[in-house]
């Protein structure tokens, strides 16, 4: 999977232009542990529950793992709400949706784009904001 920084601006979206989605797909960058809850809003207009807390299992500057209670199509997206010199929307599209135990579902997710705050202007700055500090790498 090819990344490239956010280069490409409509006001205060930033975009994140990624490549291929094969199976055979691996990690190329760091996961960091990070145990805890975020919210999420699904972007699919037949969600009848958009607003869910879920929670972050680790993350990436390109991507989370999240444990959600319902299952998430591939190729749907959902925004991240981060808190960082106020509020940061972050869009992440659904790359896996596996069942973890107690019937819930392991969701990863690569990063596409955030909207907000003038200051942030990458993706490590978004894991950055994820972390607070770095609580231990996963390796993966």
């Amino acid at each position: 999977m090819s990344h490239q920084t956010p280069d490409h601006s409509q006001g205060d979206l930033k975009f994140n232009h990624h490549s291929s989605s094969s199976a055979a797909e691996h990690r190329c960058e760091r996961r960091f542990s990070c145990i805890r809850k975020i919210k999420i809003v699904s972007t699919d207009k037949s969600d009848n529950h958009p607003s869910k807390e879920v929670e972050l299992l680790d993350c990436s500057a390109h991507g989370l793992g999240l444990l959600t209670a319902d299952p998430m199509e591939v190729g749907s997206q959902f925004i991240a709400t981060l808190n960082r010199e106020g509020t940061l929307l972050v869009l992440y599209t659904v790359r896996h949706c596996r069942p973890a135990e107690q019937g819930r579902f392991k969701i990863g997710a690569s990063f596409d784009a955030f909207f907000g705050s003038p200051t942030m202007q990458n993706p490590q700055e978004i894991l950055n904001t994820l972390l607070n500090e770095f609580p231990g790498e996963q390796k993966g």
